[in-house]
């Protein structure tokens, strides 16, 4: 999909308003000047929109959602699940086959993607190569006509947001990757868009890099107070930007939440799966009461969990358990203890990770690195426990 698109980014970039506002960026970068808009302020808004490529087999299906002006929302899913789909519809790269895509409450549906007034960033920057860095964030300012000086004073700006002072000379290949990635979200921000979208703009840098980049860009983001859709696979990246993440799976929303609650309180079995990492048991309800219920698991060991679904006794759930809430040891205050069998110790430096066998079953746990605590070793015998609220119980279903 992103064959072509790039190229037609570029002219996303050339616009025909030339009457936008920079809202005096160049003389205050580095002030608080910015006032995040109130939640209710909608920006972008999909009703009902559905894709099809084939004309049969849906590929975002009934979407409605809506983008909050001035928040930082990703959009996390696997390959195949919508979230790129819906990002080229917003660009205006990709129609609708059904329903509305609004931006600042006009349809876009007849709008060209070079006037949508939206900055775009890809994985794998498209910046012009025979261009220096200025020329390349000076670019959709020349497109615009703005005045010699104007240009300057903007491209210095962002020069100093993205902290490439010194470096406007150069070309890009005389750049590092992330030093391009800072061009391109440069040139995005440059001619002051409605809305900035990123399509998995830091893929392709190594990971203490791109982990960095990450801050830069909520740190921008902070600072400006713009507009950003963003596309991800990466959990990690999504929980550390995002004021929101959407997760996609099979074309549609599956949760829109904080990324607290995201992580703490999963709408699904799938998203529990997706968000971090996640232990499964699969069992039976046997009990409901109060909110929590009991499980019997495959190998006939009863646990106690929380329900926020709708269950019934008797009925197939999942359970879904973070590795960081099990306790490797008693712990009065957990409901669930189990005598397990460490098989397995991997160090990572701050914490360790267990497998821990029981009954048959396999659990995953993780333990801070504390010199107060001795992390057991590979065939030792150990007690695990965790609460019933760390244990959610969900409705069996397919996980793709």
């Amino acid at each position: 999909m992103r064959d072509g698109l790039e190229q037609i980014s570029r002219d996303a970039l050339v616009g025909q308003d030339g009457n936008g506002d920079f809202r005096a960026l160049a003389t205050q970068v580095g002030a608080a000047r910015l006032t995040r808009p109130s939640a209710d302020d909608v920006l972008v808004r999909f009703s009902g929109v559905h894709k099809s490529f084939d004309g049969s087999s849906l590929v975002v299906s009934d979407l409605n959602l809506e983008v909050r002006r001035g928040e930082f929302l990703s959009l996390l899913g696997a390959s195949g699940s919508g979230k790129t789909t819906t990002l080229m519809m917003l660009a205006g790269f990709e129609r609708p086959s059904s329903g509305t895509i609004e931006l600042a409450g006009k349809p876009l549906e007849n709008v060209p993607p070079w006037q949508r007034d939206i900055g775009i960033v890809f994985q794998s920057y498209a910046l012009f190569p025979h261009m220096t860095v200025a020329d390349n964030i000076a670019f959709p300012l020349k497109q615009r006509r703005r005045n010699a000086a104007e240009i300057t004073e903007r491209v210095n700006a962002m020069l100093t947001l993205v902290k490439l002072e010194g470096m406007g000379d150069r070309l890009p290949a005389q750049l590092s990757g992330g030093q391009q990635q800072r061009v391109a979200l440069a040139r995005a921000l440059v001619f002051d868009p409605a809305l900035v979208l990123m399509d998995e703009p830091l893929g392709a840098l190594d990971k203490r890099l791109r982990e960095h980049m990450q801050l830069e860009l909520k740190r921008i983001h902070e600072r400006l107070g713009v507009t950003i859709v963003y596309v991800t696979h990466d959990q990690g990246e999504a929980l550390v930007m995002s004021d929101r993440v959407a997760v996609f799976a099979g074309g549609r929303i599956r949760q829109l939440a904080s990324p607290n609650e995201l992580y703490e309180r999963p709408a699904d079995a799938l998203v529990a799966d997706f968000v971090g990492e996640n232990n499964r048991l699969e069992g039976t309800v046997i009990e409901i009461a109060g909110g929590r219920c009991l499980t019997k698991l495959a190998n006939d060991l009863v646990v106690a969990a929380v329900t926020p679904q709708q269950l019934e006794k008797g009925q197939a759930v999942v359970l879904a358990l973070r590795p960081e809430r099990i306790v490797v040891g008693a712990d009065a205050n957990a409901e669930n203890h189990q005598a397990a069998i460490v098989t397995s110790v991997v160090y990572l430096g701050d914490h360790a990770r267990l497998e821990l066998a029981f009954g048959g079953l396999t659990l995953v746990a993780k333990v801070p690195n504390d010199a107060r605590y001795r992390a057991p070793q590979a065939g030792e015998s150990v007690t695990i426990a965790w609460r019933s609220e760390d244990c959610r119980a969900f409705a069996g279903e397919d996980r793709n």
